[in-house]
């Protein structure tokens, strides 16, 4: 319903608080619940996207139209960041304050099954649109992630309806 309606994870927020605040949840609860599920796939986006610009950046560079030497910068950083939050998880045991709320980062273990869950699930939604490409492009699986989740990306941000025209 979210995607359907557009800007998923404002629209889906929005549907969770509705139903979940009859049942006595706060708006915290129900952010905080929004956000857990929300992250497993924005953490494996973020690492596969970073490694495949790091990777397979000489592939990738005529269709991006970007250099070769700028999309591993790009992507180094993007690991960088990775590793960051990962660093965070593992040595933060305090809640992260931002104005009056509080949100509590998951522990480590449960930050391992966010990664792993949401590596699957990008890895064979990709995979069966990797599948059902012709021979004729012959473009091999690393560039062709990196392109999907670009596409993915664009259509999130274009703030059209279930991103239709950008990837569709």
């Amino acid at each position: 319903l979210g995607h359907a309606i557009g800007q998923a994870m404002l629209s889906a927020g929005a549907i969770r608080y509705r139903m979940y605040t009859p049942a006595g949840f706060t708006a915290m609860e129900v952010g905080a619940t929004a956000l857990l599920c929300n992250l497993p796939y924005a953490l494996a986006f973020g690492l596969l996207f970073d490694l495949a610009l790091v990777f397979a950046a000489a592939d990738l560079a005529p269709l991006f139209r970007v250099s070769s030497g700028w999309l591993v910068a790009l992507g180094c950083v993007g690991l960088v960041k990775d590793a960051g939050y990962v660093v965070l998880v593992w040595r933060r045991k305090k809640p992260i304050r931002l104005g009056g709320w509080a949100v509590n980062l998951p522990p480590p273990r449960l930050t391992a099954l966010q990664y792993v869950v949401g590596l699957v699930d990008i890895v064979l939604v990709s995979s069966v649109l990797y599948l059902m490409l012709p021979d004729s492009a012959k473009l091999a699986y690393l560039p062709f992630l990196a392109v999907y989740l670009a596409s993915v990306l664009a259509g999130v941000l274009s703030h059209v309806p279930a991103g239709l025209g950008v990837l569709e």
